[in-house]
């Protein structure tokens, strides 16, 4: 399904898809002895330009530009720009994949009132930490409830 973006890989690409939900990817630095988080966005039907379906999902970093947006509600519509980039998946990196990187001018194409979210990525990773109800996120939850105090 995702051959179109193989096709692309490298060119400029407008593509829409439709927000599904937030996650957090949790990265262990064993040699460090601690877990990254890293808030990552699900968007579902990626189409390009031209309407064709390009994937039933991809998954994203949940980045400054789409935190500017507001909170988003299932099924609201984004529109973006972004290059396909090719990359390895599976246990020993022997499947070879494409996917979406870096995606820049992102708007929401749905109209509903806005509501503001954190930029900070301490208090977003505390946000999806609450949404989800996941039990001690220490100073992510609380960086997101200073956040939300101060934006009352």
């Amino acid at each position: 399904m995702r051959e179109s973006l193989k096709n692309g890989t490298g060119e400029l690409q407008t593509f829409t898809a439709n927000f599904d939900h937030l996650a957090l990817k949790r990265i262990d630095r064993i040699e460090k002895g601690h877990r990254k988080l890293t808030p990552t966005i699900c968007l579902k039907n990626l189409r390009d330009e031209e309407g064709n379906l390009v994937s039933d999902h991809v998954w994203l970093n949940y980045d400054a530009a789409f935190r500017k947006l507001g909170i988003l509600q299932k099924n609201d519509q984004v529109l973006f720009r972004s290059r396909s980039k090719k990359y390895h998946k599976g246990i020993y990196k022997e499947k070879v994949d494409y996917k979406i990187a870096q995606p820049r001018k992102v708007k929401l194409l749905t109209q509903h009132k806005y509501q503001p979210m954190p930029i900070d990525k301490q208090a977003v990773i505390g946000y999806i930490m609450c949404l989800k109800g996941e039990k001690g996120g220490g100073n992510y939850t609380k960086a997101y409830h200073e956040w939300a105090f101060n934006n009352r």
